[in-house]
């Protein structure tokens, strides 16, 4: 019923053109203003409708035409009325294909955005950033996607003998990489619950996704156990956190030899290392989104050194956002990679009850 209205709408604004067509003689030509109803209709009714308001401009060009007046052969008049709804109707195929096209590609768009929200939705589901403070650490996170959906991941949980900490980096981004941090999630997971030892964590991770991931898709990850003294780790190819102490100011960064991402090779050859974390010692650790960022791009190393530096007195909430802010940089580069952060400040000892697991 809509339609039919919308029809006898434009209907009537062609017999409006028909009279000024008539009214204004030959010149001007005001076959435009038959051409307007016409292409309205093929744009929201369809092509059908748009060819029908096509043939009744064209008959009502032919009844209304100037020609008439000064006794033009109603022959030439015919002529002209064809040529004119040929015109009509071939604009009408157009721009009712072209709409047609539009509403499609509006559609998709949408079902589109409503999988990436459910996507989204997933894959923030096994996140979990509204954790409990940890007695003896100020634990803090940022994590800024490049995409949708991200590839960056971080997983902090109490294990047995202290605090365990990963962030990584997976290969690729967008949807197939979130896809792949889930699996590394789970992997995680699933390790924690018979954790005997970094080493062992990492062999398990590393087989996992080596069996479970395609071939070109891999991880680069940090794995730090935060213990009453120490921080013992496995840097499996991943940017070096940085380790500033309290005492001396010195800063440490944390690699290991054999540094071989995750998933390339069935077995995993990394060794772990170990470093004093002392009361106010400041652990930081993020993915290559900073350091490979438009801002700090050739200068990242000396720029998180100096920040670390700077910043070293602040909370780790505080750190952590400078890192940040300061990968974004200027607001006018867009962002090329995910970014996560994770920042560590022991404050005492590290006798904390179990906590439920929580990842990023």
């Amino acid at each position: 019923m809509r339609k039919v209205l919308v029809f006898i709408g434009l209907c009537v604004a062609i017999i409006g053109a028909g009279w000024l067509d008539y009214i204004t003689g030959l010149v001007p030509d005001v076959a435009l203003f038959y051409l307007i109803p016409v292409g309205l209709a093929a744009a929201y009714l369809g092509i059908g409708w748009g060819v029908a308001v096509s043939a009744f401009a064209a008959v009502s060009q032919f009844v209304a035409h100037p020609a008439r007046a000064v006794g033009e052969e109603p022959s030439i008049l015919l002529v002209d009325a064809l040529l004119h709804f040929t015109v009509f109707a071939g604009a009408a195929v157009t721009i009712g294909f072209l709409a047609a096209r539009l509403r499609s590609i509006r559609e998709l768009k949408a079902r589109r955005d409503f999988d990436i929200g459910v996507a989204r939705k997933l894959h923030d589901s096994m996140q979990v950033t509204d954790y409990r403070s940890v007695p003896g650490l100020d634990i803090a996170h940022c994590l800024v996607p490049a995409r949708e959906l991200g590839g960056d991941f971080l997983h902090i949980q109490k294990a047995p003998t202290g605090m365990f900490l990963c962030i990584g980096d997976i290969s690729g981004k967008g949807m197939s990489a979130a896809l792949f941090t889930a699996l590394v999630h789970d992997s995680l997971k699933h390790s924690m619950d018979s954790f005997s030892g970094l080493d062992d964590l990492a062999q398990q991770l590393n087989e996992r996704l080596f069996h479970g991931a395609p071939s070109e898709m891999f991880a680069t990850a940090f794995l730090g156990l935060v213990d009453s003294e120490h921080v013992h780790f496995i840097n499996a190819g991943h940017v070096p956190p940085l380790l500033r102490r309290a005492i001396d100011g010195e800063i440490v960064e944390l690699t290991t030899a054999s540094g071989l991402p995750f998933g390339v090779s069935e077995n995993f050859p990394g060794r772990m290392g170990r470093v004093a974390f002392d009361p106010g010692d400041v652990l930081l650790a993020f993915t290559d989104g900073v350091t490979d960022s438009f801002a700090l791009r050739g200068h990242a190393s000396e720029s998180m050194h100096a920040l670390l530096a700077e910043r070293f007195g602040e909370e780790s909430q505080q750190i952590a956002t400078a890192v940040i802010e300061a990968a974004l940089g200027d607001p006018s580069h867009s962002q090329i990679d995910d970014i996560a952060v994770a920042c560590l400040r022991r404050l005492g000892g590290l006798e904390a009850p179990v906590l439920e697991p929580w990842s990023i």
